[in-house]
This record gives structure tokens, C-alpha cells and sequence, in this order.
């Protein structure tokens, strides 16, 4: 982060800077970037509390920009599914859904959706068949379609806010009052525990 640039590529053999990000300098995020091939071309995209960049793997030039100011802390990784990129923040700040299309050499950027139905602060979230799961403030945990960013199902008295993650068709759901952990399946009408 800073005005050298938000991301940088170092080689691994030597740790030697490749490239900035020079046309990008938004403040460091607590997320980490994303690796993604989008019409052929492979890039980085980065979560930053100034909104979403996507700059080339090869280079760090700005393939794309959707700015954004979100007015806390910036945690989550951005999920990548093809064309789409899905993010969300905490404190009241929602989540989008953009569609990145690439028109010759250039990419344009589509919003998709952008609503409060997901408002996670921490502990991620993740995407199974098409479908967001994660904790969202004042809502608890939820399944969201990912296309139309609608709430499938929410639970909130289960488990408190925390973290999860995913394998073998479940996801693992961790409190961070306390550390209860629940095993539910990774289904898309309701809660169900394993």
C-alpha cells in the first residue's frame, strides 16, 4: 500500500521488486488480492477501503477500477467466479457484485447488484454452487445467491458472529466469543446442521 503503489510483484527466487502499482496507491486493506484469468488475461484484483482494482499479473498496469469508499476496516478476500466479482464489508456497508467485460484491449465494469443483505465485518465468507455463505451483521449467518444477491435463508440464533470455512460439502462455522464450532451442511434452503 502507499505511493508506490498498492500492490507490488516480487520474484520469488530473489525477492526483487517486478512491478508497483503505480497508477493504484490506495492504502494497504487487511484483504488479500486475487489471482484470476478474465478473457484470456491473467490478473491481480484487490479489495481496498477505495473500492476494487484489477491490475495485470504481467505488469501492475489498471486493467479495471470500481471505486467505492467504504468507511471502516477492509477484511474480506474478494470472491472471484468467472466474469464476476463479489465483495463485502462490515458496519452497515453491504456488498456489490460487479461483472468485469472485456471490450478489446479495455475492461468495463458492470454493476451487478450492491445491497446490505451480506455486511460482513470478519471471518470471511465463502462461495459453494453458486451460493455466498458467511455471517452478516444484525442478520446472522446466511445463504445468498450469488447472481441476485438476494437471502436464501438466515439464522441468527445458532451460533454467534464468526468465521468459516468450507470442505467436503460443509461448511465449518466458528464463534468468536467463545470458539463453538458448528458443522452444517453447505444447503441452500436452510440451517442444517451435519
Amino acid at each position: 500500500g502507499g505511493p508506490e503503489g498498492t500492490l507490488a510483484a516480487l520474484d520469488k527466487r530473489t525477492g526483487a521488486v517486478v512491478w508497483r502499482s503505480k497508477e493504484v496507491t490506495d492504502q494497504a486493506a487487511y484483504t488479500s488480492p486475487v489471482v484470476a484469468e478474465m478473457d484470456g488475461v491473467r490478473q491481480c484484483i484487490a479489495l481496498t477501503n477505495q473500492g476494487v482494482v484489477g491490475v495485470g499479473a504481467e505488469d501492475g498496469r489498471v486493467l479495471w477500477n470500481y471505486r467505492r469508499k467504504f468507511s471502516t476496516e477492509v477484511v474480506n478476500t474478494p470472491i472471484v467466479e468467472g466474469s464476476l466479482v463479489y465483495v463485502t464489508v462490515g458496519a452497515g456497508q453491504g456488498c456489490d457484485l460487479i461483472r468485469i467485460e472485456r471490450s478489446g484491449e479495455a475492461f468495463n465494469v458492470a454493476v451487478v447488484y450492491t445491497n446490505k443483505n451480506m455486511t460482513n465485518h470478519h471471518g470471511n465468507t465463502v462461495l459453494v454452487n453458486e451460493h455466498v455463505f458467511g455471517f452478516s451483521e444484525g442478520k446472522g449467518w446466511i445463504c445468498q445467491p450469488l447472481v441476485s444477491g438476494e437471502i436464501a435463508w438466515s439464522e441468527r440464533r445458532k451460533l454467534p458472529a464468526g468465521a468459516l470455512t468450507y470442505a467436503d460439502g460443509r461448511l465449518y462455522c466458528y464463534s468468536e466469543n467463545d470458539g463453538t464450532a458448528v458443522l452444517i451442511e453447505a444447503d441452500t434452503t436452510a440451517w442444517k446442521e451435519a
